[in-house]
């Protein structure tokens, strides 16, 4: 998988993330990726609650080298969302 573009955008219609699966309204402010992978070219869109859980806790969401569809709820089990995840990955630190 390659990397084309990487921007913060303020959506204009709903996106989920890719990451937690949730739903934000239009004029959200999400990173969207344009990606492509053997030949297909696709894009994904990520709150900045996993945008800061990818960057600084990736080796608890990384499989094979690359973060899945969905990966920031199969990491948590005892928080209700990745923002009360975030709070207690960094109070661990």
């Amino acid at each position: 998988m390659n990397n084309l573009y990487r921007k913060i955008v303020k959506t204009r219609k709903p996106h989920e993330c890719f990451a937690c699966n949730r739903t934000f309204k239009k004029g959200s402010e999400m990173e969207r990726q344009v990606n492509v992978d053997g030949g297909e070219i696709y894009q994904l869109y990520s709150c900045k609650t996993c945008q800061i859980l990818m960057s600084e806790f990736s080796e608890l969401f990384l499989y094979e080298g690359i973060f899945e569809y969905g990966c920031i709820p199969k990491s948590y089990e005892d928080e209700e969302n990745p923002e009360e995840l975030l709070k207690n990955l960094r109070s661990k630190n």
